[in-house]
């Protein structure tokens, strides 16, 4: 599903229609599950990398919570390393198991 197709037309507007229409307590859940969905319907692999990345977000956000009463150096600390390894995760997708390499081993140069 592209922003530009018919399929976004009509997911869109149910979307908003649900989100306003449900209560608050479930509003982010119902957000996540329709982005969720979104990526799929584009390339399912994808879903994959979204949930990893929001399960290291999660993580890393309670991690930074437990640690609040401790000095602000190691907050800091902590969320440099959750954003590093949401860097190291996006890194790896896009430069060994992803767009570039397929590009170069689909490329006349690799095949003689």
């Amino acid at each position: 599903m592209l922003f530009n197709s018919g399929q976004f037309l009509i997911f869109f507007p149910i979307v908003v229609l649900v989100y306003f229409c449900i209560p608050q307590k479930i509003k982010n859940i119902w957000l996540l599950i329709a982005s969720y969905y979104f990526y799929m319907c584009w390339n399912a692999k994808y879903a994959l990398l979204l949930l990893t990345a929001s399960l290291i977000t999660y993580i890393g956000s309670i991690c930074i919570e437990h640690i609040k009463n401790l000095n602000i150096s190691n907050q800091k600390k902590f969320l440099y390393d959750e954003l590093s390894s949401q860097k190291r995760q996006l890194m790896k997708e896009n430069f060994i198991g992803g767009f570039p390499l397929e590009t170069f081993a689909r490329s006349r140069i690799y095949k003689k």
